[in-house]
């Protein structure tokens, strides 16, 4: 189900419709980096993982080597997602870039912990703090 589709929301493009239970929009950048991907839904199935890796490649492609996932509407993750998640870190950093996650719940920072992947994924409260961890430090 790709497709690109604008919404018409002022503050945010739907680039990809992924599945039943995942989308990403990516936020209009003042400044292309960090990008900011909003996931809304559950990224359960493969499919999610994959379409959430081909759109870190896009960015990559376009310049884009920060990014910060948003996950505010995120209920639920499972080892897909935690794949997804993996490889588009070590993509980003390959490409002298890095990946942050804002906004978690209770259950996908229980996932993380018990994974111990909260030890390599940089989670933030707030997506501006995510936004902000970027920025060199004074």
């Amino acid at each position: 189900m790709d497709r690109i589709d604008f919404d018409g929301a002022p503050s945010y493009i739907k680039v990809k419709e992924i599945t039943d239970h995942m989308q990403i929009r990516q936020r209009k950048p003042a400044l292309e980096n960090p990008a900011i991907l909003r996931l809304t839904g559950d990224p359960l199935g493969e499919q999610d993982a994959a379409n959430l890796r081909q759109k870190i490649y896009e960015l990559i492609g376009s310049g884009v080597t920060n990014v910060v996932l948003d996950f505010h509407a995120v209920k639920h993750i499972n080892s897909a997602g935690l794949g997804g998640l993996i490889s588009s870190k070590t993509t980003l950093c390959k490409a002298g870039g890095d990946l942050r996650i804002a906004a978690i719940n209770q259950h996908v920072r229980k996932v993380l912990t018990i994974t111990r992947l909260s030890e390599i994924l940089e989670d933030h409260p707030t997506v501006e703090q995510a936004l902000a961890s970027f920025r060199p430090k004074k």
